[in-house]
């Protein structure tokens, strides 16, 4: 899976939530250490995490380096105002030598290896992956490196991804988990899953 690398936006100021989304508690770890441990347990061996400069010296980013050595390459992100596309071009710039590439949110830490393996297996050489639910789509997608180009070719600032993908052909895998839908966004979103009550109007 040399091929395939995943680029993990962790790069914004988490406004919403009060304090960075990416470090929230996960049982025994945080959304960060799991995301990138599902995805080194897929066989995914490079990983990009776009964060905001005040974490890069964080205690947790400190052990995560250690423990996953040069398998994940952490990208500070200077400018964390200036939204989600700047993150991710950020991370597609290191992305650029691989064939395909998953976008990962942090604040959506339910992803897991058999989900990757199954959005691998599914991979669109035009265009990118999408898991869908109930006719939704998810988290996190997998984009070709024609992709991967057209957004380090992308000069225009208004640009978002959403509408860069709306030039490439798009595959859906439908999945059986609605959790691929949520984002963790604010204190509530955060407690209400805690809680165990997360449902479909947190999603």
């Amino acid at each position: 899976m040399n091929s395939i690398s995943s680029l993990i936006l962790a790069g914004g100021n988490s406004e919403r939530m009060g304090e960075p989304k990416s470090l929230l508690k996960f049982g025994n770890s945080t959304f960060l250490e799991k995301i990138i441990f599902e995805y080194l347990s897929a066989g995914i061996n490079k990983i990009f995490v776009v964060l905001n400069n005040q974490l890069i010296d964080h205690p947790i980013i400190t052990k995560i380096k250690k423990v996953t050595g040069e398998n994940v390459e952490f990208i500070s992100n200077y400018y964390p105002g200036e939204g989600r596309f700047l993150s991710i071009k950020k991370g597609i710039k290191k992305a650029g030598n691989f064939t395909f590439c998953f976008i990962q949110n942090s604040d959506n830490p339910f992803v897991n290896s058999d989900l990757i393996l199954q959005l691998i297996l599914e991979k669109n050489y035009m265009g990118y992956t999408i898991p869908v639910y109930e006719g939704k789509g998810g988290h996190p997608i997998l984009i070709s490196g024609s992709i991967i180009r057209a957004i380090s070719e992308t000069k225009n600032k208004e640009t978002n991804l959403r509408d860069l993908l709306r030039n490439f052909s798009k595959k859906e895998v439908a999945v059986k988990s609605k959790e691929i839908l949520c984002n963790i966004n604010t204190r509530e979103d955060y407690f209400a899953w805690v809680n165990g009550s997360i449902n479909e109007k947190h999603l």
